[in-house]
């Protein structure tokens, strides 16, 4: 496992017409909706207040060791 194959990104939970994201920590190479290391927050952009949570601690141990931002 190299630190450069680690992504910080979302994973689209919720059915057809209601998307809710996790933010999770994979593999780059990994489908979307495979399995994670670990589950940093969500996304629920179905709300009229767009409602966002992630834990800042764990996504900066995450950062320390290599992990990449994913664009979205």
């Amino acid at each position: 496992m190299h630190s450069n194959d680690i992504m910080v990104r979302l994973r689209r939970r919720g059915h057809h017409s209601y998307s809710v994201y996790e933010v999770v920590v994979s593999y780059k190479w990994k489908r979307r909706q495979s399995d994670y290391f670990e589950k940093l927050g969500f996304y629920n952009p179905q709300y009229r207040e767009k409602v966002f949570f992630i834990d800042l601690y764990r996504l900066g141990f995450w950062l320390n060791r290599g992990a990449k931002l994913h664009s979205a």
